[in-house]
């Protein structure tokens, strides 16, 4: 059998009629019909039968129309993946991350745009992982476990997170505590502090990221943050050792649906190099 009358054959079932497979293919109706009926006399069997005024498949035909239906979509599927190796990095492509990361991509953004101008960027800052499969996100950097089977990703490094606080906070005996609210009661971090800090000694709880660093920064109280973060902030003193079960992977993440797009290809390999150089 060859990929152009298996062809012809999916367009007779998907049209009902040897004239509109015809018109859909661009030949002849006459030439449909003879290379469908050269195609069961090789194959021994009938694959159609006419009922009323249409060609309904028979049950031969139906197991090779499956074969045939798999194999048109494996040869668009790799239509696209040439075309897409072809073309250019260039276009929307939205990353999202979580609050304490998405400094750290604003700062390397330049760098991706001046290798890759016709690039642009939507970032999505939320502690949610959005769903690549629906592309609510085209690239991912997460601080997580392994991802699943349907995505693909590199881990760039790992996170560690310590207690942190102005010098006057953390010469305190019991010291304040800046907390995560309940809305990110779900995280490892929130856990920790549910289980190690006394609610008496919260002396804030916040949602928001941003506003956890500008309280611990304030001296409100003693937090846990990124070390690579916070030791680069000189108003910030380290107490104690690194919380060791908070230790985490930091991963760059696509879909596998999306990883021969260019453009999501290029950013994703660019993160890849660009957070390797920095420990989160």
């Amino acid at each position: 059998m060859h990929w152009d009358d298996l062809r012809l054959a999916l367009a007779v079932a998907e049209t009902g009629s040897a004239a509109s497979a015809g018109r859909r293919l661009g030949v002849a109706h006459t030439t449909v019909s003879r290379r469908l009926a050269a195609l069961e006399k090789d194959a021994g069997a009938l694959f159609f039968e006419r009922v009323g005024a249409r060609m309904v498949p028979t049950d031969a035909g139906r197991a090779v129309l499956t074969v045939a239906a798999d194999f048109a979509q494996r040869i668009g599927e790799l239509d696209r993946a040439l075309r897409d190796e072809g073309a250019d990095a260039a276009g929307l492509v939205t990353v999202t991350c979580p609050e304490l990361v998405a400094g750290v991509l604003v700062g390397v953004l330049p760098r991706l745009r001046a290798r890759h101008p016709a690039l642009r960027i939507r970032l999505r800052v939320t502690a949610q992982e959005l769903d690549l499969s629906r592309r609510e996100a085209d690239v991912a950097v997460r601080v997580n476990p392994d991802p699943d089977s349907s995505l693909v990703g590199q881990r760039v490094g790992s996170t560690e997170l310590a207690r942190y606080g102005t010098a006057e906070v953390i010469a305190r005996d019991d010291p304040p505590w800046v907390c995560l609210d309940e809305d990110l009661a779900g995280t490892p971090q929130a856990a920790w502090e549910a289980a190690h800090v006394p609610a008496e000694r919260v002396a804030l709880r916040t949602n928001s990221r941003s506003a956890f660093i500008e309280a611990v920064r304030a001296g409100v109280g003693v937090g846990l943050l990124p070390r690579a973060y916070a030791q680069s902030d000189p108003s910030l003193v380290e107490s104690g050792e690194p919380i060791s079960e908070l230790r985490a992977g930091v991963w760059v993440i696509t879909h596998e649906s999306t990883t021969k797009v260019p453009r999501v290809r290029a950013v994703a390999r660019f993160l890849v190099a660009a957070l390797r150089e920095i420990v989160i």
